[in-house]
């Protein structure tokens, strides 16, 4: 059972970053375009979006999936 929550976090993992990425790109895009079509000229100033902290919670969520999937399951005696 813990190998199957581990796999599971695991692509759910890699779902996010992927469309995080897409939807960075996109919004990239869309704000180069506005610029150019409204002044002309490439004067581009926007923040990060907080998109840094995003990518290091899913390493942290990376990390105990990597462990359920690597631990052994404990035998129960009785």
């Amino acid at each position: 059972m813990k190998r199957v929550v581990g796999i599971f976090l695991i692509i759910q993992t890699v779902l996010t970053y992927l469309i995080l990425r897409a939807l960075n790109q996109v919004s990239v895009s869309i704000t180069e375009a506005a610029v150019h079509t409204k002044s002309g000229g490439l004067t581009l100033s926007w923040s990060d979006d907080l998109s840094a902290i995003t990518y290091i919670l899913l390493i942290i969520v990376v990390i105990p999936s990597i462990y359920l999937i690597l631990a052994k399951n404990k035998k129960i005696e009785g």
